[in-house]
């Protein structure tokens, strides 16, 4: 893991003379990785997830291995195969919704997410655009990550943005709750992925290297 609690846990193995391999997996090495490698010198072997966090360590000889991504998201599909697997994944995450696709359009999917947290800036510009952006594209899906604490607020946002006052925008309304889904927390990536054209999200290590 990384963070300020590797500091003193590696000191004392650098002290007993245990040697220590360290991963970094930024494109810039936090405050850690850098006092360990560059002032303590003290990582024997040194891994990182991306080639440019060469340029802030001093470490004679690291090693670009790039991060950990899952096997799912690691073995990409192509062609046909890529078309079969994202309408798959459309299915199990909207269900219901091809027969509400427009005749001859292709559907695409979006992803607003924000980390485990949430984003409240990413969220504040899905909140002001959500209903005209769903009404002005009816053939687009949308998956909003919001965090725990932003998930009451966005779904009460969302709720208010598909209202409508007589049957006929009732029936809009329900088109677009059919191609929104709000979570807190994706834990599927692999689906998210196999769905998604465009992603918009914090540039996180991991986030990266998944995309």
């Amino acid at each position: 893991t990384g963070g300020y609690i590797t500091v003193p846990t590696c000191a004392a193995a650098w002290l007993l003379r245990i040697p220590i391999f360290l991963h970094e997996s930024n494109a810039f090495p936090g405050l850690a990785t850098r006092f360990l490698v560059n002032t303590l010198r003290a990582a024997a072997r040194l891994y990182l997830g991306f080639a440019r966090a060469k340029t802030f360590l001093t470490h004679p000889g690291p090693i670009v291995t790039g991060n950990p991504v899952r096997q799912g998201i690691a073995a990409p599909l192509g062609g046909a195969a890529a078309s079969e697997e994202k309408a798959r994944c459309l299915e199990r995450l909207f269900p219901g919704s091809v027969s509400q696709e427009e005749e001859g359009a292709k559907r695409v999917c979006i992803c607003f997410m924000g980390g485990s947290l949430g984003s409240e800036r990413i969220n504040q510009v899905v909140r002001e655009s959500l209903g005209t952006f769903l009404d002005r594209h009816r053939n687009a899906h949308i998956i909003w990550q919001t965090g725990q604490r932003y998930f009451s607020e966005a779904r009460g946002a969302a709720t208010v943005a598909c209202e409508g006052e007589d049957q006929q925008e009732e029936e809009r309304m329900e088109d677009q709750e059919t191609r929104l889904k709000i979570v807190p927390f994706l834990d599927d990536m692999a689906l998210v992925y196999g769905a998604c054209d465009l992603v918009v999200c914090r540039s996180g290590a991991i986030t990266c290297s998944e995309l």
